[in-house]
């Protein structure tokens, strides 16, 4: 994923954001046919070591593609940006956006299918995403959706997070884009606030103060 400096998710958000994922697709390639492979599945962080877990039915056949590397692609909130909310730039000069965070996670996919395997895979999913634990389902029942169903293992090697959310606006247009992004998205509205903000009125700072300097430089030479 392409992520220039300043579309960087901040770390403390990257780490907060893995530990609290409920979903998103698995990419693999098919080592067959060599075509790329998705399945969107719900997925719980575990620690020591980090990774990321979850099960799919045996029916499909992308628990297979455990050969080489896997991409996990967690999607956060998404909204299309106004050209009219780009105030600060002149008419002929404004276009829509898209702003948005995303997070990819690399790593090897592991594949157990055995009872225990899956098992836990169930226990550690639904105390995450709430739901009955396996010890109080029908235990016969418990055993047939087991043999069903593969327990997947992504071991973490790499992780690339994004926030695009107007950083490179100035710090009255991220205003008026979180405007605007209220009424569409507040959740994204919030995090133009937390994070486009400030970086926009550091760089902001920083340009008014190298002019000073400039200024200062020149006024001296007389």
């Amino acid at each position: 994923m392409y992520v220039p400096e300043r579309f960087a998710m901040p770390p403390q958000d990257v780490r907060r954001r893995l530990r609290q994922v409920r979903q998103g697709n698995l990419v693999t390639v098919d080592p067959a046919s060599g075509r790329p492979c998705a399945s969107f599945l719900p997925w719980a962080w575990a620690d020591q070591p980090e990774r990321l877990l979850t099960h799919l039915g045996r029916a499909n056949p992308q628990w297979r593609h455990d050969a080489g590397e896997a991409l996990v692609i967690i999607d956060g909130d998404h909204a299309p940006v106004a050209a009219e909310w780009e105030q600060d730039h002149a008419p002929d000069a404004r276009c829509p956006g898209l702003d948005y965070e995303a997070i990819h996670v690399w790593g090897r996919l592991r594949a157990d299918d055995s009872q225990a395997a899956v098992l836990d895979s169930w226990e550690r999913l639904a105390a995450h995403h709430g739901g009955p634990s396996p010890d109080q389902l029908d235990r016969a029942w418990l055993e047939r959706m087991a043999r069903a169903t593969v327990a997947l293992t992504l071991e973490i090697t790499a992780v690339q997070a994004k926030s695009k959310l107007s950083q490179n606006q100035s710090s009255g247009d991220v205003e008026r884009i979180a405007a605007g992004l209220a009424e569409t998205c507040p959740a994204l509205s919030q995090r133009v606030l937390e994070v486009a903000l400030p970086h926009a009125l550091r760089r902001e700072a920083a340009v008014a103060e190298a002019r000073r300097r400039t200024e200062d430089s020149g006024a001296g030479s007389d």
